[in-house]
């Protein structure tokens, strides 16, 4: 087999585990065996699943270390866990994917005939997919959001505005190393409410932390701030809403004070700087406008907006951008 054939396959073969743990995920097989051992015939029964389709995909689990099978007594691995505790972002994160599989299984149709399908989580007011795709952020952010913070050289008493910050991965670490700054998070009011109602115990959400429901399309705040960040905002939006939220954030930033946007972009020749494989065609199956920005292209709009001396470095998959208020 040559090297070719060989990525070829393991491209394909990919999808098989990722549509069993996703499948796996909708049937509910990991929350089951959280409360106990069973055997195959028992979870086909309770799920009324086909025993042979349950048996193979117990194979497929047990593969990719979801599962132990003893004697044909089904247990979960570590791994199995993290992905069904619901104080887990890991779970989160697979339940939002799972709710996405329609989509990929039908992308040639919504090529031929256009996207997106009614499912933008930055838009959608179902709690169901803003709440798994707060948890999914909040898993994406973590690995990075120590870095960040470094990143970021806060001062003591730095107002910092997280906009559209989503899950508050990067405020509670701002918070975490420095509790004396003042932390404000704008997002949508479902997201605001979830934060309080859903998240706040679960993930002890500072009083420091200044919630607040607002539209990062349609900034208004009479505060003025040190820094702000946008963190995953950039890919989502059309290039006039960006240069609209760019405008907004020099509009509400101290002289000086700066600017971060932390994502994923293509360089000068429309190679990756930084993501995961086919994360544009996700943008295209769940945002109106969303794709993957050159990074000359906005450090443009930056530049337009009245942002000066740029300043990039790598965070795990993503670029990180600093920028100063001219």
């Amino acid at each position: 087999m040559s090297n070719f054939e060989d990525a070829i396959f393991r491209q394909i073969r990919g999808l098989w585990t990722g549509h069993a743990l996703l499948a796996a995920k909708k049937l509910g097989i990991m929350e089951l065996l959280m409360k106990s051992g069973l055997s195959i015939p028992q979870l086909a029964d309770q799920l009324s699943v086909d025993e042979r389709g349950m048996r193979a995909l117990i194979s497929t689990l047990s593969d990719i270390g979801i599962v132990n099978n003893e004697n044909d007594v089904i247990s979960l691995t570590a791994l199995g866990r993290e992905t069904s505790l619901p104080d887990r972002s890991l779970s989160g994160y697979i339940k939002f994917h799972s709710l996405l599989s329609n989509h990929w299984a039908n992308l040639d149709k919504l090529l031929k005939k256009g996207s997106s399908l009614p499912i933008d989580p930055n838009i959608s007011v179902s709690p169901e997919i803003v709440k798994s795709y707060i948890e999914a952020m909040d898993a994406l952010g973590m690995p990075i959001s120590e870095e960040l913070v470094n990143a970021l050289d806060i001062k003591s008493g730095d107002r910092v505005l997280d906009l559209g910050g989503g899950s508050s991965v990067h405020a509670r670490a701002i918070l975490s190393k420095h509790p004396d700054a003042q932390v404000t998070l704008l997002d949508r009011p479902i997201v605001i409410k979830l934060l309080k109602e859903e998240f706040s115990g679960k993930w002890n959400i500072s009083k420091n932390l200044i919630l607040t429901e607002g539209d990062y399309l349609n900034l208004r705040s009479d505060e003025k701030y040190d820094i702000i960040l946008l963190s995953n905002i950039i890919h989502n939006e059309s290039s006039d809403n960006i240069l609209n939220i760019l405008e907004s954030c020099s509009r509400v930033l101290n002289e000086g004070s700066r600017l971060a946007i932390l994502d994923y972009f293509y360089s000068a020749n429309n190679k990756l700087t930084s993501s995961p494989a086919g994360f544009d065609l996700l943008l295209y199956l769940i945002t109106s406008h969303g794709k993957i920005q050159n990074l000359d292209y906005i450090e443009d709009l930056v530049k337009q907006a009245g942002f000066i001396e740029p300043v990039y470095s790598v965070l795990g998959n993503y670029r990180l951008g600093i920028y100063r208020k001219a």
